[in-house]
């Protein structure tokens, strides 16, 4: 038998974990990402497992008025991590798709002439070397 004190730790531990992985979010340190996303993982699965647990019948109704707004609660932190993960992800994406761009850009001077049409100065190496 599963108690209330034993789901209201779990939920409280896994709380702890996704608020403390938000803050560090936020601040921009990332290193730690992959351990935090272990723990949440052990968590959820400890959750799960102590929910599963609960017997049905009368005492089902007594858990969902205790549990139920810390369930909420719990499903607005994960939203709201799973929120800035991804958009920590398309950051990411779109700065490695910039750096591309910038390590593939052809190095050439440009410019105009008089009728607004683009000149463009590429070197040669063959009208550039010195004759003696």
């Amino acid at each position: 038998m599963v108690s209330l004190a034993d789901c209201n730790r779990e939920i409280s531990e896994l709380m702890l974990i996704l608020k403390t992985e938000i803050k560090m979010l936020r601040a921009g340190k990332f290193n730690r990402i992959a351990q935090s996303s272990q723990l949440k993982t052990e968590k959820i699965k400890a959750l799960a497992f102590v929910l599963g647990k609960i017997e049905p019948g009368k005492s089902v109704q007594h858990y969902k008025t205790h549990l139920g707004p810390r369930l909420a609660r719990l499903k607005n932190l994960s939203m709201e991590n799973g929120l800035l993960l991804r958009s920590i992800t398309n950051g990411v994406k779109s700065v490695q798709q910039r750096i591309l761009v910038l390590e593939n850009r052809e190095a050439q001077v440009g410019a105009y002439g008089r009728h607004g049409n683009a000149l463009s100065f590429e070197e040669q190496a063959t009208a550039s070397e010195k004759t003696f």
